[in-house]
């Protein structure tokens, strides 16, 4: 359970965690903090974090979270590999039409 648990604070940028931290700073119980940041995370990082939860109260099987975990981590880095491409795609199209040769 630790490892993708590790990969996800590593591809969150601690951005969870940190708001978190702050928001419990500033008063809030635990439990509130945590969940008014969810916002921050991308999609992948959302599914770890309820999933996380879900294993925390005992709603899922480790097995199970270890699955939604590793879901998550591949959902961020195809999510990271989507903008990439997206990017490329976009430059191709600003292209000159008159140099293209296609």
């Amino acid at each position: 359970v630790w490892v993708p648990l590790l990969i996800w604070l590593a591809m969150s940028d601690l951005r969870w965690l940190v708001a978190t931290i702050f928001m419990r700073f500033q008063g809030n119980p635990w439990l509130q903090s945590s969940i008014m940041t969810l916002p921050l995370m991308g999609t992948g990082t959302l599914a770890i974090a309820i999933g996380g939860i879900a294993l925390w109260t005992g709603q899922i099987h480790p097995v199970a979270a270890i699955w939604i975990f590793l879901a998550g981590a591949a959902a961020e880095f195809e999510g990271d590999s989507r903008s990439v491409t997206a990017r490329a795609l976009a430059d191709m199209r600003r292209k000159d039409p008159d140099t293209d040769t296609s």
